[in-house]
């Protein structure tokens, strides 16, 4: 039995999808073009990861002149909140709020970020 696709991206996958995202309807040669970061991406690794999102269902195709044009079947939120589940369900059992604990008790927020999270608090007290 096949498993799952993973909800999660691999780094060069999301590095694919944040053109689409940006970029919208795109051919494997756009997408290539645009590939930001390193390593280099070749060519027909674009055109081979590119399938894999669309088998995935991630991914979707048009052909336009026997070109491909793909575009994203699913935004960076919902990216963002797989990911963020993903993280929550692995290391912290589930629990959304011991990850908040740990990125509040890293001090990596910002003072800007702290008082909306205070403001937050204070003003909704179902989140208390």
């Amino acid at each position: 039995m096949p498993r799952k696709p993973s909800p999660i991206f691999t780094d060069a996958e999301l590095r694919l999808m944040r053109v689409l995202w940006e970029r919208g309807s795109s051919t494997v040669a756009d997408v290539s073009a645009n590939v930001v970061g390193e390593p280099v991406i070749a060519f027909n690794t674009v055109q081979s990861t590119l399938r894999t999102l669309e088998a995935k269902g991630y991914v979707r195709h048009t052909e336009a002149k026997r070109v491909f044009v793909y575009e994203a079947a699913v935004g960076p939120e919902w990216a963002a909140e797989k990911a963020v589940d993903h993280i929550v369900s692995r290391f912290f059992d589930g629990m959304a709020g011991n990850l908040a604990l740990a990125l509040v008790r890293d001090g990596n927020l910002d003072a800007a970020t702290r008082q909306k999270i205070a403001e937050l608090l204070r003003d909704d007290e179902s989140l208390v």
